[in-house]
């Protein structure tokens, strides 16, 4: 009897021993899931930012096959942008399809400005060709 009464003493107290394994696995768990939410997050973020492409000038080729805007209120993304005043620039619509639309802003022969506008994400960038820079990226 007291052999009986000793190994259920030892079995409860290993099945409360890996009772409190499985709370600190199901934290651990819990930290994992929040570090994958933070790392989802950078990515976004990673995202959301200007890629080299978007950074780069427009080649000269696809300059050429460009077509010249002459009426920039056509395009919703310029309408309350106050970086730059692109009705002192000639722009040129260099790609316009059902994702992005690009248009570059030249100023003579100088690639000033290059705006990206991506429709599925609503999402309005501006580069600054001379300086390198990425001017607006938010949404609209």
């Amino acid at each position: 009897m007291k052999k009986m009464i000793g190994l259920l003493f030892s079995i409860s107290l290993l099945g409360a021993c890996n009772a409190g394994d499985t709370d600190e696995a199901n934290e651990e768990t819990t930290l994992t899931q929040e570090e994958e939410a933070a790392v989802d997050d950078e990515t976004q973020v990673t995202e959301a930012a200007a890629t080299e492409e978007e950074m780069a000038p427009v080649d000269d080729e696809d300059l050429e096959d460009a077509e010249m805007i002459s009426d920039l209120s056509e395009y919703e993304e310029f309408e309350d942008q106050d970086t730059f005043d692109p009705s002192q620039l000639d722009a040129y619509l260099i790609t316009d399809n059902p994702g992005t639309r690009v248009v570059l802003f030249t100023d003579g022969d100088e690639q000033m400005f290059k705006s990206i506008y991506i429709k599925e994400d609503n999402r309005f960038k501006v580069v600054d060709l001379v300086e390198n820079e990425l001017l607006i990226n938010a949404p609209l």
